[in-house]
Formats: C-alpha cells, sequence, structure tokens
C-alpha cells in the first residue's frame, strides 16, 4: 500500500547522477516501476516506495557509499534542478528565510513529508521527515 508520493523532481535527483557515472539507468527504473515519459514530467508523481527503492538501486549500482550526497551535489550545478523549491530558496534574503520557505513548499517534493521550522532565540530546527522508510 503507497503511504505517499514522490515528485519527478525527487526521482531525477539518482537519476542525473547515475546518469552522470556513466550508469544505464533504463533496467533500474523498469524494475521499480516507474517510467519517466509522460506527458508533463514536472506534474508526474510516483509511488514513495518506488522512488525509496530507484535511490537504493542505483546507489548500489554505483557502488558509492555517499550516492546521496553526491547526487545532491550534482543537483547543485543545475539551478533549475529542484523546480519551485529551488527558486524559491535560492530567492530567500537570508538562510533562515530560505528554510522557512522550504518548510513551506516541502511537500511540492513528498506529498506526505512534514517540514517544520522552529525558531527560538538561541537557534532553531529544521525538520523534514518522511513517515515511512530510514
Amino acid at each position: 500500500m503507497t503511504r505517499g508520493r514522490a515528485s519527478w523532481m525527487y526521482v531525477m535527483v539518482p537519476v542525473r547522477a547515475a546518469m552522470a557515472k556513466g550508469l544505464d539507468v533504463g533496467p533500474h527504473l523498469k524494475a521499480c516501476g516507474i517510467d519517466l515519459e509522460v506527458p508533463d514530467p514536472k506534474s508526474a508523481w510516483y509511488p514513495y516506495e518506488a522512488a525509496q527503492a530507484l535511490w537504493e538501486r542505483l546507489a548500489e549500482a554505483a557502488n558509492d557509499p555517499t550516492f546521496g550526497l553526491t547526487a545532491t551535489a550534482l543537483q547543485n550545478d543545475d539551478a533549475t534542478s529542484w523546480g519551485v523549491i529551488e527558486y524559491v530558496a535560492r530567492n530567500s534574503t537570508s538562510f533562515g528565510d530560505a528554510l522557512g520557505r522550504i518548510a513551506r513548499y516541502g511537500q511540492l517534493m513528498h506529498d506526505h513529508a512534514t517540514v517544520e521550522l522552529r525558531t527560538d532565540p538561541a537557534g532553531g530546527f529544521f525538520t523534514y521527515r518522511i513517515p515511512e522508510g530510514p
């Protein structure tokens, strides 16, 4: 049973990283039941379990224990890769403002995520939780 969905943007992070490492992502997409050939990719959503399985498969295929960090670093080279979340964060007046905007729009990446920014005079906490999975 699917408990949530992940956006096309989230799925493309490991796909782009794997392709940059020269991996054939086709078999991994197929094994996870993910079809990127959709009419409007940036509006596409996939079962979270399938997206997470793709991350795990591609990390293993890349033989990279830091694949998540590698993938994210590669995304940072493309200012449009995270969509509206990227746009609002990059156009914030401060780091705190960027985190607040990510908290506000975080569900555009995972529709079942809990994203919260709590601040107080001594500092603050930013949490981005997905209910299932590691």
